[in-house]
């Protein structure tokens, strides 16, 4: 009940935010694209070693990502361009997230977690070009641990905590299995489909 509450009220808020946005004219590509700046001033704060101002920053720009489509769907604005440009940018900011990672690491001389950054963000883009690779081939493919909104979460609690290496080490183990865990069940699923099909001949 208490969760359904949270739920309800979050979306609650963020149709208001998107109805005073759409009041604005501020069109859904621009908010989208406009999540870029708090991930860079975030990448920057992060690789000084400001970890908790990177955190901040990081959640400015994962609510700009989160309304922008809130916005196009009130505003009956959603494009197949609009899903494109959201996904390229989630990926740029993801991108730029584990480079501030890499540089602190390496600013503070810990190579082991600079590499372990490297495998992190490898795996986060593993695991959205599985999603969309199958997708490809079957209806949906959001299976797995991680998800983008659990990352960047686990990413968050590192940074608040001040335990970073440890988030950056989690993420490297998850990320990867997540994409195993899409890969078998694209398996699963299109393999099912084979035999069917070839039963029915």
């Amino acid at each position: 009940m208490i969760s359904e509450g949270i739920g309800r009220a979050g979306l609650a808020l963020k149709a208001g935010i998107a109805g005073a946005v759409i009041k604005l004219g501020i069109p859904p590509d621009v908010l989208t694209l406009s999540s870029l700046l708090p991930m860079v001033i975030a990448a920057w704060n992060l690789g000084q070693g400001r970890l908790v101002a990177a955190g901040l920053w990081i959640v400015l720009g994962g609510a700009l990502d989160l309304i922008d489509g809130a916005v196009a769907r009130a505003s009956g604005q959603t494009s197949t361009f609009g899903g494109i440009l959201d996904s390229v940018v989630d990926r740029a900011s993801d991108t730029l997230i584990y480079v501030g990672a890499v540089y602190y690491f390496d600013s503070i001389g810990a190579q082991l977690y600079v590499t372990l950054s490297a495998v992190a963000l490898g795996g986060a883009l593993a695991v959205s070009y599985a999603r969309a690779r199958v997708e490809n081939s079957i209806p949906e493919c959001r299976v797995g641990f991680t998800e983008r909104g659990e990352r960047i979460g686990l990413l968050l609690l590192g940074l608040f905590t001040g335990h970073l290496a440890q988030a950056v080490t989690l993420l490297a183990f998850l990320s990867w299995l997540t994409t195993v865990q899409r890969l078998l069940h694209a398996h699963r699923v299109i393999g099912e489909r084979e035999r069917k099909a070839r039963r029915a001949r």
